[in-house]
């Protein structure tokens, strides 16, 4: 990559590398946000003016807070499942997927119930 679009333009030294061209601009500029799609649709968002959101699909895992944690985890009758995550935490965005195969697992038991708090706002 030491040569042709990188060289010109991109200056790329790992990967995933994004950069942002601006319209009218000839120069890129370097993103350096998150990289979840929240996050670089914000960063669009705010350099454009437009007005973009990322579809969340619906969950079969029960988000918690202190509204419904009570209510939902120390209900006696129902065994409950409860994941304590940090959303910036490697490990757990790993397990969020797998965490949701078992909620849609038993989301038909109303006897079971898989939930999840973010243990950094709560």
């Amino acid at each position: 990559l030491s040569s042709g679009i990188n060289a010109e333009y991109g200056g790329v030294t790992g990967y995933p590398t994004l950069k942002f061209f601006k319209k009218g601009a000839t120069e890129p500029e370097a993103y350096s946000g998150g990289r979840t799609a929240d996050d670089i649709v914000k960063f669009i968002n705010k350099e454009t003016g437009a007005r973009g959101f990322v579809k969340k699909a619906p969950s079969a895992v029960v988000q918690l807070d202190e509204s419904n944690f009570d209510a939902t985890a120390l209900d006696t009758t129902k065994d409950v499942l409860v994941e304590f995550y940090a959303p910036w935490c490697g490990h757990c965005k790993r397990l969020t997927p797998i965490y949701e195969e078992v909620g849609k697992t038993f989301k038909a038991d109303s006897n079971c119930v898989v939930a999840k708090v973010d243990a950094d706002s709560e």
